[in-house]
């Protein structure tokens, strides 16, 4: 894993656009079916098909990679269980038809035993594993507690000093990739509502951070997507 001075100066050579990924994006490929998360599991597998390509660079907080796997496979246990009563709620369907004997044209599904699980904790862990994973920070570690402290987003009280990491490491990257000249877009991407938005819209201070460093907000892998097309 690079310190942060040595990937920026890599990011440079290279001349891509840059994504900043949150584990909560990840996870939500495995959660995508559980969750109805439209367009979330197709925009990854083209996220995948970029990296391949060399068409952008995914970066990875020096905490994201413990985080997914602290929580992926509670994620997935997760989306088992939602396949599994969706397996329950087709024998009772079919039961029921059954009973009064009407006839249907399809037969049960068998949505648990068909790996989906497996395969998207397999999308999530290729773009994870692909991505450049940041060395922790002294500075910005002190930035983030700092901010954690002063209950600053994505911090709120009682906690959050793993996403103020995170972050604080995201604007250090994109501090200097600006100050570098680097002109290719920036975005980082969190479903993470609760911490970064107001409604619809990011947090007023986050706004003006983000603003400062000519990174660009997105909640969602479709919206990720339509923000890296418009500039390859």
């Amino acid at each position: 894993m690079p310190i942060i001075a040595d990937t920026v100066s890599q990011l440079a050579v290279d001349g891509l656009p840059v994504l900043f990924i949150d584990t909560c994006i990840l996870l939500d490929i495995i959660r995508a079916p559980q969750r109805k998360l439209s367009g979330c599991v197709r925009a990854a597998v083209e996220l995948a098909e970029m990296q391949d390509q060399s068409i952008c660079r995914i970066v990875a907080s020096s905490m994201i990679q413990k985080e997914w796997e602290t929580y992926q496979q509670k994620v997935i246990g997760e989306l088992n269980d939602h396949l599994e009563l969706r397996d329950q709620d087709a024998v009772a369907f079919h039961e029921a038809c059954d009973g009064v004997q009407l006839s249907i044209s399809f037969g049960k599904p068998s949505y648990e035993s068909a790996g989906l699980a497996v395969k998207l904790r397999d999308l999530s862990a290729k773009l994870l594993s692909k991505a450049v994973h940041l060395l922790p920070s002294d500075e910005t570690k002190s930035k983030a507690t700092d901010r954690t402290l002063s209950c600053i987003r994505p911090a709120r009280k009682g906690g959050g000093l793993q996403d103020c990491i995170i972050i604080e490491e995201y604007l250090e990257v994109s501090r200097l990739l600006q100050a570098a000249g680097f002109s290719k877009k920036r975005v980082f991407c969190t479903s993470n509502a609760e911490d970064y938005q107001d409604g619809r819209q990011l947090h007023k201070t986050l706004a003006d951070e983000f603003s400062a460093v000519g990174l660009v907000f997105t909640n969602s892998f479709p919206w990720l997507l339509s923000e890296l097309n418009r500039t390859t």
